[in-house]
């Protein structure tokens, strides 16, 4: 899997470093060195559950994305199922699932027993002992491990559990070149990196610089800029914008003073010794399309007071240029700065780049989104995507296909767009990680609009030649929906930055939010006691009014759930409930006050929410108690599952 061209230049490096645990720990916080070419050199890999029928392009979108793996092998009467295959030096640096269930095995080097055997939720999640949070955590019902495991000769990871479950996975490997010197991981010794283990994990919550920044009003159509100089090579880092101007969520989604419409019409520019490496509007260069959007990450924070900070190094020989060109009709209030720092300039010294491509348009045929397109040598650090969905099926069923050094195959095939930015299952939770982070913006569930990033600093891609990243824009609609994304990688200079969109892209469209339904009493805000199952607040759909549902989980047959709700004056009425329908949904018998019960059904086949009936009743001023009893399930439905999701209730007179 090493190209011609990448063993040539290996045989005119220097003797190659030896890899350990430790040496990697560095790695997945020192961002200096992204700046330089890797020693030794490796390529970054990807082992996922894609559907195969995307395999010679027979189905570019097919999206069966579970459940694949390389072969089967019986080990000691177990069937195990081979995720993972890799042959030669490396080092396994990512692992990701939406859905671990079983045992997870890693055998290193050829060996015929793991070194490590675990239960993959536990080893994802934080509760195995030797990897606990920040390593291993969930985010938005991803579960993700970031945590090197260096070897040899080589690395199989298989999976055992239940073959009625199709796991979902990504591991991510770094090959390095023949001949690297590699001390295999052990779980044994990893008591004897503690010390760096701890460094590290103190370090992913990096702590701001004091920098100094300068600035004022930014009138229309003026530029406000800051340059740089060194004798013998130097750096910028922890880049640092200020906005003074403040935003008014009062005024409608379109109008221009709205910070998020001001931050797009915000170019950014960056040049270093001439060459211009960097334009992308403000706000999608760090993360923030939407607006202030805050969060804290490894290369990059958004505070809520309006203070934006990227920690890249951005090194030069002789001279550094930083302006913002304001497009807006309005001036802006704003400040920026950096640090500057002594930096080897040599050979291997890449640039920092970012490049900004957005794109609306109708979503059948279904299409692939290019992130980014490079010509040259360097490494891919991070991609930032924001999502303007005008309707509330999900936007995200496209996975990431990465062409390296002119592959016509991608090496990196993905298996969502959820799953490569580490979340999962379509979850519109905020989160914020020191990798990764979907930040709070204007949605409900997936209605609206959507910030996700992802920053590649210990699975970086590196190449040689070139690299295009593309994303399937791939949603469960045919409508018009707007894909606006940011990359940023290093490069040896000379790399060409791709042309900037048409201005007429820069628009961030509204995708407006549903209203509750008048007179809706919300089945989320009432007090429900329950005798089996689970209950929570539900949210993720836009037909749910005011965004959320009640939601009663696995419940037996006979349990109940009761709540109640105050009827305004008596009179007569016929109360309604709006109810999730789907085929893990049950049926039950309702009594509404002292009436005779109602038996309903809310088993289909496919998820919808619909008004029902409970009857009409002479009523008293006062609570109204009502009661939802299990009944046995549709013989159709999923079994043991018996679900109720209760959006509202509602009240007509008659």
């Amino acid at each position: 899997m090493i190209s011609t061209l990448a063993l040539a230049i290996a045989a005119t490096l220097p003797a190659p470093k030896s890899i350990a645990v430790d040496t990697i720990l560095r790695e997945m916080t020192d961002l200096r060195l992204l700046a330089q070419r890797p020693d030794p050199w490796y390529r970054y890999y990807q082992w996922t559950s894609y559907d195969r029928a995307s395999d010679n392009w027979k189905d570019p979108f097919a999206n069966g994305d579970a459940g694949r793996f390389i072969r089967n092998e019986n080990i000691e009467g177990r069937n195990e199922r081979v995720m993972a295959d890799v042959k030669g030096p490396g080092a396994m640096v990512r692992l990701w699932s939406a859905n671990p269930e079983g045992t997870i095995r890693f055998y290193f080097d050829g060996e015929t027993k793991p070194r490590l055997e675990a239960n993959m939720a536990d080893l994802l999640s934080g509760k195995h002992p030797l990897f606990p949070d920040p390593y291993a955590y969930v985010a938005a019902r991803g579960w993700n491990l970031y945590f090197p495991m260096p070897y040899a000769k080589g690395l199989k990871v298989t999976w055992e559990g239940d073959p009625k479950v199709a796991i979902y996975y990504a591991v991510g490997t770094r090959e390095y070149v023949p001949g690297t010197r590699v001390t295999t991981f052990d779980p044994k010794r990893l008591s004897s990196y503690r010390s760096e283990q701890s460094q590290t994990a103190k370090a992913m919550v990096p702590e701001d610089k004091p920098v100094t920044l300068t600035g004022g009003t930014l009138v229309p159509r003026g530029t406000m800029q800051m340059a740089v100089t060194a004798q013998n090579g130097s750096e910028l880092r922890d880049f640092q914008i200020q906005l003074g101007t403040k935003d008014d969520k009062e005024k409608p989604w379109e109008d221009p003073s709205r910070i998020h419409n001001l931050m797009r019409k915000l170019r950014l520019r960056m040049s270093f010794d001439g060459e211009q490496t960097v334009d992308v509007p403000l706000g999608d260069f760090f993360g923030s399309a939407m607006g202030v959007t805050p969060y804290e990450s490894l290369p990059f924070s958004v505070k809520a007071d309006g203070t934006m900070i990227a920690r890249w190094s951005m090194p030069f020989r002789k001279e550094a240029r930083i302006w913002i060109v304001n497009d807006n009709a309005l001036p802006v209030e704003l400040k920026m700065g950096a640090r500057q720092d002594k930096r080897k300039f040599d050979a291997g010294t890449y640039l920092f780049h970012a490049g900004w491509n957005a794109q609306t348009r109708m979503t059948r045929p279904m299409y692939d989104f290019t992130f980014a397109d490079i010509k040259g040598e360097g490494r891919m650090v991070g991609t930032s995507l924001a999502v303007s969905n005008p309707v509330s099926a999900w936007w995200g069923e496209g996975d990431e296909k990465v062409y390296v050094d002119g592959e016509t195959f991608p090496s990196l095939f993905g298996t969502g767009t959820e799953d490569y930015f580490g979340y999962a299952w379509c979850d519109p939770t905020p989160f914020t990680r020191p990798y990764h982070c979907q930040p709070p913006t204007q949605n409900l569930g997936n209605l609206g609009q959507t910030q996700n990033s992802r920053y590649l600093i210990v699975d970086d891609i590196t190449f040689k030649k070139g690299l295009k990243f593309d994303m399937e824009a791939w949603h469960w609609a045919d409508v018009k929906a707007t894909y606006a994304t940011t990359a940023y990688w290093y490069a040896l200079p000379g790399t060409t930055l791709p042309e900037a969109p048409a201005a007429s892209e820069l628009m961030i469209p509204d995708a407006p939010l549903p209203k509750p339904v008048e007179g809706a009493i919300e089945g989320e805000k009432l007090t429900w006691s329950i005798t089996g199952g689970a209950k929570e607040n539900q949210g993720g759909f836009g037909e749910l009014s005011g965004g959320q549902q009640f939601w009663w989980r696995d419940p037996a047959v006979g349990s109940v759930a009761t709540t109640n709700f105050r009827v305004p004056a008596a009179g007569r009425y016929e109360v309604f409930a709006n109810l999730g329908h789907a085929r893990d949904y049950g049926r039950f018998r309702v009594t509404v006050g002292n009436n005779p019960p109602k038996e309903i059904d809310v088993y289909q086949p496919t998820l919808e929410w619909k008004r029902v009936s409970l009857g009409t009743f002479d009523l008293r001023q006062g609570d109204l108690p009502v009661k939802f009893e299990v009944l046995s399930a549709n013989s159709a439905s999923d079994p043991g599952k018996n679900m109720l999701g209760v959006d509202y209730f509602l009240l007509e007179k008659r």
